[in-house]
């Protein structure tokens, strides 16, 4: 049957109790190599409680050697002493802490009070801010698609003049009507222009959508910041 933690740490301090060694939670824990030093720590107290009704059982029994009999009682000596001084230091130190709490506590003033009143009015701010800029953020990925659609229609309205505008030189060059021939460049050239202009709408709308491009990509910086 596998020894729970406090067998364990039990049959730790016998053994260094033998070699004529202190038991302590750092060398019974190198000897039995497992379990944490609290629990440790409470198996030790307990076999230290244990200790002297062993002391005085081997008094009544003489098959206990009288060197591991002395060496026993003289570490329970100074066992008792020493926890006697750590139950002071401890119980000294948590009576400073104790009253250092209680200091701080009753240091708490309306300034406190205020700096968390401003706090929760900081964290309302960031929210608000937070969904104004995912407002602009949608805003502006609309408006980027809306650009690409009208790029999209510029494009195919360029592509239609520029059929129209080869059938037209067709027309012209075939053509023996010269009232017919003028009609056709007139239209020729309302073509071309009406095709400079669809350009310099697409270099606009090219040019808006970058800059959109650019606004969103600083709105999720922002967002991610926030």
């Amino acid at each position: 049957m596998k020894q729970n933690t406090q067998d364990l740490v039990k049959e730790a301090a016998d053994k260094l109790l033998r070699e004529g060694i202190k038991p302590t939670q750092q060398n019974i824990r190198d000897r039995i190599g497992t379990g944490s030093i609290t629990t440790i720590n409470k198996a030790l107290n307990v076999w230290w409680s244990e200790l002297g009704l062993r002391l005085d059982e081997a008094e009544r029994n003489p098959s206990i050697p009288e060197p591991v009999a002395s060496t026993a009682n003289k570490l329970w000596l100074q066992a008792l002493a020493y926890a006697n001084k750590e139950l002071d230091s401890q119980r000294s130190a948590m009576e400073s802490e104790f009253a250092d709490r209680a200091r701080k506590l009753s240091q708490v003033s309306t300034a406190d009070h205020g700096e968390l009143k401003e706090l929760r009015a900081q964290c309302l701010r960031l929210l608000q801010d937070n969904e104004r800029l995912s407002n602009e953020k949608s805003d502006g990925l609309l408006k980027i698609a809306e650009c690409e659609t009208r790029l999209i229609e510029s494009h195919s309205e360029i592509s239609r003049l520029t059929r129209e505008l080869k059938q037209a030189e067709i027309m012209s060059e075939g053509s023996s009507n010269i009232d017919q021939y003028i009609e056709v460049q007139v239209e020729n050239r309302t073509l071309q222009e009406e095709n400079k202009r669809l350009n310099r709408a697409i270099d606009a709308l090219a040019g808006e959508k970058a800059e959109l491009q650019l606004e969103v990509i600083k709105l999720k910086q922002m967002l991610t910041a926030s």
